[in-house]
């Protein structure tokens, strides 16, 4: 019989229960957690709660400093690069402005490659701009008659004989090879020669005879006066620059005089106007031209029979005087109250002066002229050499812009804005300049 003090002997409680866990590996020192989590463990595979909060702190803390690393020197190289980006210099200029009235001035100008002048010269020239505006208009005949008449179109005259202006005088012949004969209605002047290069002017001319044989597409021309002084015949010549047309002599459809007149009217007010869009286009952007400039010359009516009906053009050459911008400001300046220094002034409106031009050229021992005559008051605004500025200012401290000025008597005030603020120095570099012309009244 088994003695009950022994039974109770060998009793355990729960707490003497041995629950064996299955060992790692030696290759594994990582456990799982109730939720399925891998956690360091220690070496019975068991893992202390509080060492693995530790850790969990520990590797937020380790990103949170490479985080912070990041932010400081992104910063860091903001500041660095802030003067860079941010970096900016303008100078703000105000010019001198001048101005003069002129009464009744009477300017003599040169026409361009006839006189030698600087490029600085307060000689003043000028130069032409020249084309042709054509129209047509169809109208029901009202019969048919004989009808002679003459062709005309536009010639160039080239002067390699001297390099003085050359007068071809009213109802100069010119002289195809083949004896056809053509004249200028008025007198013409040629410019002179440029070194090699022959001075040349273009004019319209006329046939001696009615007939469509003196229709001419192309050609040279000789000058039959000139034969008796072989040097000039042979160096002053012409050349087809427009077809010659209009020549006819024969039966054709007409229309009543009243109709002709009212087309041909009608046509050259439509040219008129053209020509007034036209010059806006034709005209350099650097020059000026003035209405008394312009000159608009119609051609003789032109009648031709197409597919039965009588058709009439109205042809017009235009011829327009341009003064360079620059030049034509500096010769006035000069002209009305001197140049300060040398300077180079634009005129703030040029509608404010009454400019006539006698187009009529005189001749003078320096050349071709024609006389411009100028009333009315001028504003002159004074440049000055931009690039020279930058340059005196590259590198130099701010205070020296005040010393720099003094040597650009056409600048009454400067401002300079500097970029970063703190910067006490202009860039060393001209590209990081911006001049601003401030708005002159």
């Amino acid at each position: 019989m088994t003695d009950v003090n022994q039974i109770n002997r060998k009793r355990h409680s729960i707490r003497d229960v041995r629950i064996d866990r299955p060992r790692k590996s030696a290759r594994s020192s990582v456990g799982h957690g109730g939720n399925g989590a891998r956690y360091p463990s220690d070496g019975d595979g068991m893992i202390d709660n509080h060492d693995r909060v530790i850790g969990i702190h520990a590797k937020r803390g380790i990103k949170m400093g490479w985080w912070v690393l990041a932010a400081l020197l992104l910063v860091s190289a903001s500041v660095i690069s802030l003067p860079i980006v941010f970096s900016d210099t303008t100078i703000n200029i105000k010019p001198v402005i001048t101005r003069s009235d002129f009464t009744d001035a009477l300017f003599n100008a040169f026409k361009e490659n006839d006189i030698s002048v600087a490029e600085d010269s307060d000689i003043l020239t000028y130069s032409v701009v020249e084309w042709e505006t054509t129209l047509s208009e169809a109208l029901e005949p009202t019969g048919r008659e004989r009808v002679k008449e003459k062709a005309s179109g536009i010639i160039t005259v080239y002067n390699e004989y001297t390099s003085n202006t050359q007068r071809l005088i009213k109802n100069t012949r010119f002289e195809t090879d083949d004896g056809r004969i053509y004249r200028v209605r008025e007198s013409i002047m040629v410019p002179g020669k440029t070194g090699s290069t022959p001075g040349t002017l273009d004019v319209r001319v006329y046939a001696d005879e009615a007939g469509e044989r003196y229709n001419l597409e192309s050609g040279n021309f000789t000058l039959p006066g000139l034969k008796s002084l072989p040097d000039m015949y042979t160096n002053i010549y012409a050349k087809v620059k427009t077809p010659i047309t209009g020549g006819f002599d024969g039966e054709r459809a007409v229309v009543s005089k009243e109709a002709k007149e009212k087309a041909s009217k009608k046509l050259r007010e439509k040219i008129n106007e053209i020509i007034k869009d036209e010059i806006s286009s034709r005209i350099p952007e650097d020059t000026y031209f003035f209405e008394s400039g312009v000159t608009i010359d119609f051609a003789d009516t032109s009648e031709n029979e197409v597919d039965g009906k009588l058709v009439i053009t109205e042809t017009a050459s235009v011829r327009v005087i341009v003064f360079n911008k620059d030049n034509f400001a500096r010769t006035l300046a000069q002209g009305g109250l001197g140049n300060p220094s040398g300077g180079n002034p634009v005129i703030k409106d040029v509608n404010t002066l009454d400019v006539s031009i006698d187009t009529a050229p005189d001749i003078t021992v320096d050349g071709e002229s024609i006389r411009v005559i100028v009333n009315g008051e001028a504003s002159f605004v004074w440049h000055f050499n931009e690039d020279d500025l930058k340059r005196d200012l590259a590198g130099r401290e701010r205070e020296a812009l005040k010393t720099i000025l003094a040597g650009y008597p056409t600048i009454q005030s400067a401002e300079a804005i500097i970029r970063p603020f703190w910067r006490s120095t202009f860039p060393k570099n001209v590209h990081d300049f911006t001049i601003k012309i401030m708005d002159t009244e």
